[in-house]
């Protein structure tokens, strides 16, 4: 009877365990984090003397596997409080603990590719919220780290490419660089892009990584002084946008879109070429049905109507860019921008940088 209760015990024991790992994962997947009592009762530990630890058949790899699991989704619940927080300490708080709680996972089953893969996403948004340039530093080296140990796991795909180059790009386009580094961190955008158009094998991945591709292009042409270069470097990124499938409206990746119509605005410059105006027109408020209060995409629409002398569109543009810029920047950038020269002498135009320069705080008295 002793073996047979032994047999059923650790039966029962090796069941509970298995039910509990798939509940945890399908729990998981609806971004629920499932706490289930232990399973230290008496059905799989027995009573004291009738069957001991030893008794039970390898319970460490479910257990091992099961504790990764339950730290990886701990740590997306931290990951999601970090996302919907509203002020940047409650955001960078939440982030460390998920990152700590991926550190777990990772720890437990070093090939955990969707904890790696969460850390250095979790790394990047950290970046984007870090304003000492020593502290971005260090962060990007993390990342990079975290991207290469991912890359070595198991089930890679091409998510992790487009993540880790969205993160480069963002760096490029938006930090105070010397040209030389813009230029390297971009060159390594490209690189990794390319290597992940290899892994992927989604057509939504692929679509995302060609967008990137495009982007990283137009950011090179934009550092680039030779005019007939930066023209083939732009016409280069242009036909990648082209070439990129659509992807679905989920995805649509408003960066992706303003870049292409930026593109098309400088192309259509350096040729004086009013079709290829029009179609950045086209591109632009593409980009801005996602974020129709976009600075940078506003200021450019009207930029493009002002080259097509179409004042009155320019101006309805220029005027949300001025409302969504922080205090002075429009007005120092309007002021000097060439491609607004047509509406220089215009009424409405001298009016908006009379409300916009009232609204700017008073400049320092060393500076006056």
């Amino acid at each position: 009877m002793v073996p047979v209760a032994i047999q059923s015990l650790t039966s029962y024991g090796r069941a509970m365990r298995h039910v509990r790992a798939i509940l945890v994962w399908l729990m998981g997947a609806a971004g629920i984090l499932l706490v289930l009592p232990s399973l230290s009762a008496a059905g799989e530990t027995g009573p004291a003397g009738v069957v001991s630890s030893t008794d039970i058949a390898d319970p460490g790899p479910v257990d091992s596997d099961l504790a990764a699991d339950e730290s990886f989704h701990r740590g997306r619940l931290r990951h999601l409080a970090g996302d919907r927080a509203v002020l940047p300490r409650d955001r960078r708080q939440a982030y460390h603990e998920a990152i700590e709680a991926y550190r777990d996972a990772t720890s437990i089953r070093p090939g955990f590719y969707r904890a790696h893969l969460s850390w250095m996403i979790c790394l990047g948004q950290l970046l984007s919220i870090t304003g000492d340039p020593a502290g971005k530093q260090e962060l990007r080296r993390s990342i990079r780290e975290r991207f290469q140990v991912a890359g070595q796991c198991p089930n890679v795909d091409g998510v992790l490419y487009w993540r880790y180059a969205g993160v480069l790009i963002e760096s490029a386009a938006r930090e105070e660089l010397s040209r030389e580094a813009r230029l390297g961190i971009l060159g390594e955008a490209k690189q990794v892009i390319e290597e992940g158009l290899e892994q992927a094998v989604y057509s939504g991945e692929r679509a995302r990584l060609g967008q990137d591709l495009g982007r990283c292009k137009f950011l090179i042409a934009r550092e680039t002084g030779d005019q007939a270069a930066r023209a083939r470097l732009l016409q280069s990124a242009i036909v990648q946008f082209e070439n990129t499938p659509e992807v679905p409206e989920t995805m649509v990746h408003t960066e992706a879109y303003a870049a292409w119509g930026m593109a098309l605005f400088e192309l259509g410059k350096l040729k004086h070429d009013r079709l290829i105006l029009h179609q950045a027109v086209e591109r632009l408020r593409r980009a801005l049905e996602n974020e129709p209060f976009h600075r940078e995409i506003n200021y450019t629409l009207g930029g493009c109507y002002a080259w097509l002398h179409q004042p009155d569109k320019a101006l309805v543009y220029l005027e949300i860019a001025a409302r969504s810029s922080p205090p002075g920047k429009f007005v120092s950038q309007a002021r000097r921008d060439g491609d607004l020269v047509n509406l220089h002498q215009h009424p409405r135009f001298l009016e908006l940088l009379a409300e916009h320069a009232a609204s700017s705080p008073p400049a320092p008295a060393s500076l006056r």
